[in-house]
């Protein structure tokens, strides 16, 4: 999973991943019920490094950004239930 993910973050937007967090694997309920592993990186990429080629949009954002985000009710529930705590320290 870890060597897809970094193959098509490179594809996609130019970036070499260093050292991604896993996070979890989450079913999209929001959209088509797929199972999809989440994955985050700390630090190490600013938004002069990206480059898009593929996709609607990415971009760098410091974590008191996230809650403003336009994003898919999938990907805010995400952030909310499982990266947030992780951050925050809170994790279970």
């Amino acid at each position: 999973m870890e060597d897809a993910l970094r193959r098509e973050v490179i594809e996609e937007t130019g970036v070499v991943v260093q050292n991604p967090i896993f996070l979890t694997d989450e079913i999209d309920h929001e959209g088509d019920g797929r199972l999809i592993s989440l994955y985050y990186v700390i630090g190490g990429i600013g938004p002069s490094d990206i480059d898009l080629q593929e996709g609607i949009g990415v971009g760098v954002f410091t974590v008191s950004e996230l809650g403003d985000l336009d994003i898919s009710p999938f990907v805010r529930r995400a952030i909310q239930s499982h990266l947030m705590p992780v951050l925050s320290g809170s994790e279970p």
